[in-house]
């Protein structure tokens, strides 16, 4: 849940952008649009993962399985993504949106594992975690879209699908 948070955190944050010029080929406004649906999104994710996570609480159950099926979804959008598939840019930008902050259940599950005198002290590190393998993540897939040429300032969709897929592959081994 780390690394899809941050995986999630380092794309919409800094990369989601210039995939919709580069990849969909969107001009500044209609990218502007779909970036601010694709917050919106994100704060709708929140609450709605939130209060799922509250209602199993209450009921003395587990999110894991609320999370694994919110991040299994999260995976097969970025899949998508690594596809070249752009067929409805603003869909696809919204479900990642909503569904990247699914990991945010993984506070419930971990404050659970330990005591409550150190609860606060596990959701500090596990966020200390999140935002530096955020930073890392946006990095990286920098890093990976400048083996390819740029053409007009504009960087070639084969980087951010290969940029993409490392980091989908560290989610998917994460998760196994």
């Amino acid at each position: 849940a780390m690394t899809t948070q941050a995986v999630g955190m380092g794309i919409q944050t800094l990369w989601s952008g210039p995939w919709l010029r580069d990849v969909a080929g969107l001009d500044r406004n209609a990218s502007a649009n779909i970036l601010l649906a694709g917050a919106f999104a994100s704060l709708v994710g929140s609450f709605v993962f939130g209060q799922i996570g509250s209602r199993l609480a209450r009921d003395g159950r587990s999110p894991m399985q609320a999370l694994l099926a919110g991040v299994s979804v999260f995976l097969v959008i970025q899949l998508l993504l690594v596809s070249g598939w752009h067929g409805s840019p603003a869909l696809i930008w919204v479900l990642f949106g909503v569904f990247s902050t699914s990991g945010g259940l993984v506070f419930s599950v971990v404050t659970r594992d330990f005591e409550p005198s150190l609860s606060g002290r596990v959701i500090t590190a596990l966020n200390v975690l999140i935002f530096s393998f955020a930073f890392a993540c946006q990095w990286g897939i920098g890093a990976v879209i400048n083996f390819w040429p740029s053409v007009n300032s504009h960087y070639d969709p084969n980087g951010y699908r290969a940029g993409f897929a490392l980091f989908l592959a560290l989610e998917v081994i994460a998760l196994a």
